[in-house]
């Protein structure tokens, strides 16, 4: 799997989730990169090309923003590579809308 295999797979997932006010598919709002590389830096390099391997930790950030509604969204995970896949190490931060409404209602930083 290369990170631009993910980045089109996010892609074609928001284009079958439905459509904006304007009738544009939710694709055309994911306005950047998929994710990217975690290292030395916050924001390393990722060779986009090349396929991931095992050992790299990568976030998954796909954002939509849609200026027309003024609104917009984005959650970011960050992601270890292994030999039999991924795993999330953020997935016990909330997920859903109502999860991160709940979150921030009782006045707690998510640092």
């Amino acid at each position: 799997m290369t990170f631009a295999s993910l980045n089109e797979l996010a892609r074609k997932t928001l284009r079958e989730a439905g459509t904006a006010k304007g009738g544009k598919t939710l694709d055309n709002y994911l306005t950047y990169f998929l994710g990217h590389g975690v290292g030395l830096e916050v924001h390393d390099p990722t060779d986009r090309p090349g396929a991931l391997q095992p050992g790299m930790i990568v976030t998954i950030e796909p954002g939509v923003y849609i200026p027309e509604e003024g609104i917009g969204i984005r959650v970011e995970d960050m992601i270890v590579i292994t030999e039999t896949g991924a795993r999330n190490m953020t997935e016990a931060l909330p997920r859903t809308a109502e999860a991160i409404e709940k979150f921030m209602a009782r006045g707690k930083s998510a640092r």
